[in-house]
């Protein structure tokens, strides 16, 4: 048995192994265990040092759309605004609002009026889809700085004389917002007769 037992003791901190099987020595575990507790408690404490900031923001809508118009033309371009407000206290991390017309009505193919000093200033087209017979636009801004917004969107007119339509808005918000029962849902114009 002599010749199976080997001293692998010097440095390694291990104790002789017999048969292969190889001990750990006592103070060497007691050195790994003093060493891993400042890397345990540090991988710990990374996850509360890394949570991110809990924004506190409320979006509220105002009114609208209202139509400029009660009456267009063929190639003409109405428009309508939706007044919303950024009621903080912080900054909404972004805003969406989808437009939508009736696809008979409008001329997908004319240049998109996109919305004045509100969108202008801020706003991306960044989906358009038809369903339903509606043709919808959907325009985003992110961040959303505390105050009032007036969204306009024009388009120009297509489709059959003597019909009316109406533009309808959603605005939408990103998820935690604090009150999202104010924000209103999809929301209505007046009717825009075609006379001609």
């Amino acid at each position: 048995m002599s010749n199976q037992l080997r001293s692998t003791a010097g440095s390694t901190g291990t104790t002789p192994r017999v048969g292969g099987t190889k001990h750990i020595d006592r103070r060497t575990l007691v050195k790994g265990a003093a060493w891993s507790v400042p890397v345990i408690a540090a991988a710990a404490a990374t996850p509360l040092a890394s949570a991110s900031v809990t924004l506190n923001f409320d979006l509220v809508y105002v009114s609208g759309p209202t139509a400029n118009t009660t009456q267009v033309a063929r190639g003409q371009t109405p428009w309508a605004d939706l007044i919303f407000q950024s009621a903080g206290p912080d900054p909404a991390p972004s805003v969406q609002i989808t437009v939508s017309v009736p696809s008979v009505n409008n001329d997908p193919t004319a240049t998109l009026a996109l919305p004045n000093n509100g969108a202008s200033a801020g706003w991306t087209l960044v989906n358009t889809f038809q369903q339903g017979g509606r043709d919808y636009y959907t325009f985003l801004m992110a961040p959303v700085p505390v105050g009032q917004y007036d969204f306009r969107w024009a388009h120009v007119v297509a489709g059959p004389v003597n019909t009316s339509y109406a533009f309808e808005m959603n605005l939408e918000v990103t998820g935690g917002e604090s009150n999202t029962s104010n924000n209103g849902g999809v929301h209505q114009s007046g009717q825009i007769f075609v006379v001609a």
